[in-house]
């Protein structure tokens, strides 16, 4: 019996997953195929994509000159952080070309990754100068010159006719358990609450503070979830569907196997549980 070298199984299994890679683009129409991807026809496929990327990095010889071509001549895409930056920067001159600007809104109904993506960059700025530059380049300066996140959403006319009756009073700090105005009393004490745990849209915090209503702190819980979120996001844009671990943030990590407990235990409330889904830390069922 005649055995095969070694060199050539290698080669052939290289073909095979060439192959594999062909008929992922003509299902999908790119090569962009994930590691994390469970679809068992493709198993195996998103990590040999990677090793290719890395090779072709570290310009390391397994990667030949004519594998390269081949798997350009398919559409490969070396840095998909570069790739997925270069779709941002044509789904903002294309919500320009629509709108005639760039303010596009943190829940943009269409893409809302997108419009949260957008925010990111106009609070917390960019790290990577090419990034900066490909923005100033297509017209967009307003990188990390926000500090206050617009939200946006529909208010009631019920509770703008509240409102005009706090309007009216000589002093519109109503105490919780006011005789006089009882229900008034009450909604003021209901808006509180709700700013304290983070769910009152800017324009109702506007008109509250124009009326000198003392506003309660913040929960720290509801800021400490708010702000993992927000970092959450960021990572999925960055990353996509890959596992956050403790090398990347400890205390991240750790709060995210609490939510996982907490969420186990049915003590999440149920806004919570489908922000968590929609992020991909909880499992969709």
């Amino acid at each position: 019996m005649t055995r095969t070298p070694n060199n050539y199984r290698v080669v052939d299994d290289w073909l095979d997953k060439l192959a594999l890679l062909e008929d992922y683009k003509k299902e999908f129409g790119d090569c962009n195929v994930s590691q994390n991807n469970k679809n068992p026809k493709y198993k195996g496929l998103g990590k040999w994509l990677n090793d290719q990327r890395f090779n072709y990095k570290k310009k390391r010889k397994i990667l030949t000159k004519e594998r390269i071509e081949l798997l350009e001549d398919l559409g490969v895409v070396w840095d998909m952080d570069v790739y997925k930056f270069d779709q941002k920067i044509l789904e903002l001159l294309e919500y320009k070309k629509t709108h005639g600007n760039f303010e596009v809104p943190s829940n943009y109904k269409p893409n809302k990754n997108f419009g949260n993506y957008i925010y990111r960059i106009r609070t917390k700025g960019l790290k990577e100068d090419w990034k900066i530059k490909k923005l100033q380049d297509i017209g967009f300066f307003e990188i990390g010159t926000r500090t206050k996140k617009e939200k946006e959403g529909h208010v009631t006319q019920n509770w703008y006719n509240n409102l005009e009756k706090l309007k009216k009073l000589s002093n519109p700090n109503l105490p919780k358990d006011s005789k006089e105005y009882p229900k008034l009393a009450k909604w003021l004490h209901n808006q509180k609450r709700t700013f304290r745990y983070g769910r009152l849209k800017d324009e109702q915090i506007k008109e509250l503070k124009k009326l000198n209503v003392k506003l309660p702190a913040k929960s720290k819980k509801r800021k400490k979830w708010e702000e993992y979120i927000e970092i959450i996001e960021l990572f999925r844009e960055e990353y996509g569907d890959k596992k956050i671990t403790s090398e990347f943030d400890k205390e991240l990590y750790e709060w995210i196997n609490q939510q996982r407990a907490n969420y186990k235990h049915k003590s999440l409330r149920l806004e919570k549980v489908e922000k968590l889904k929609e992020l991909n830390i909880l499992q969709t069922e």
